[in-house]
């Protein structure tokens, strides 16, 4: 039978205590508290805080502010964990998260560092070229470029741009969750995401030398509005898809007549 003490102690709410996350800044995530609960700041990277935004997941992503990292090409994000949402196992989740996200910046900066200054630098060598992101394109609709590879890493894919016509060669570089499937488990801890992306771009061991990727391998890539990587091929392939016409997929197509016999 339980005392009256116990009683009590059962019926209380949940303290977390502040101090099961570390607080401060480092490698370039922010954490710190209010009476409401923790705000969590870092690069708007998605590999850094999609464990922590999304479906039954204890953060919203509330607000972009100013990079931390003055040298920082992109804006951070700041996410909000309310006090109430935490219990002793959502706690371990978020600092687990806040970790991976810790880690994964840096992996991440030290893949920009390689490919930009030694993958970009000796493929473009003696040109001037501009940057861009994925393409652009309405809602509802795609798009696609011809693209050569330039760089294939674990969180970057660097191409050069064959489609769009300027005074300057186009370089783009597209995040690797751009072109991976959570559907088909491409992000489960025990992929090996590297190979994932060359199996997406539809490339081998055969088409690197010393960790780089050979010259021509050419690439057709479809995008759509969310800058998304929806299909890869070959460029030169024919298919009524590398057209990006939308396709309503409720309209029945009519049956195909079949040829009398005599």
């Amino acid at each position: 039978m339980q005392t009256q003490i116990e009683q009590q102690e059962r019926i209380k709410p949940l303290r977390v205590k502040r101090n099961l996350l570390e607080l401060g800044v480092k490698d370039g995530v922010l954490v710190r508290h209010d009476d409401d609960g923790y705000q969590i700041q870092m690069p708007d990277r998605y590999d850094l805080y999609y464990s922590l935004v999304g479906k039954n997941k204890p953060g919203t992503l509330i607000e972009k502010v100013a990079p931390l990292d003055e040298t920082q090409k992109v804006r951070d994000v700041v996410i909000s964990i309310p006090l109430e949402s935490l219990d002793s196992k959502t706690i371990e989740q978020v600092g687990t998260a806040i970790s991976f996200a810790r880690k994964t910046n840096i992996e991440m900066q030290d893949e920009i560092v390689k490919q930009d200054i030694y993958q970009i630098s000796w493929k473009m060598v003696g040109q001037d070229y501009e940057k861009k992101g994925t393409p652009k394109v309405e809602q509802g609709k795609t798009t696609s470029i011809d693209a050569e590879l330039i760089a294939v890493g674990k969180y970057y894919v660097t191409v050069k741009d064959l489609t769009e016509q300027s005074e300057k060669p186009v370089i783009r570089i597209i995040p690797t969750h751009r072109i991976l499937k959570f559907v088909d488990g491409d992000f489960k801890d025990n992929v090996d995401r590297v190979e994932r992306v060359k199996e997406r771009l539809g490339i081998s061991r055969q088409d690197f030398s010393g960790g780089d990727i050979n010259d021509g391998i050419k690439k057709t890539m479809h995008f759509d509005h969310r800058g998304n990587c929806t299909l890869i091929q070959d460029v030169g392939i024919k298919d009524t898809i590398k057209q990006s016409i939308p396709i309503d997929i409720n309209i029945k197509q009519p049956k195909k007549l079949e040829m009398a016999m005599h």
